[in-house]
């Protein structure tokens, strides 16, 4: 868990977030592992959370 980010800061204790990695990045794990795994990965979740980028992007991925 990242507690330097504010979402995490301001959440912390309050959920289970989990970060969904639509491109590599070296800062995150990838999460999912691969993009076979993504509908179950999206299945789990009950709240999505887009803090920054582009929104209308990561829907229509």
């Amino acid at each position: 868990m990242e507690l330097d980010n504010p979402f995490y800061r301001a959440f912390s204790g309050r959920c289970i977030a989990t970060d969904l990695t639509l491109f590599h990045s070296g800062s995150l794990p990838r999460n999912p592992l691969t993009t076979a795994d993504l509908p179950a990965f999206i299945a789990e979740q009950d709240i999505f959370y887009i803090g920054g980028g582009n929104t209308a992007n990561a829907l229509a991925l």
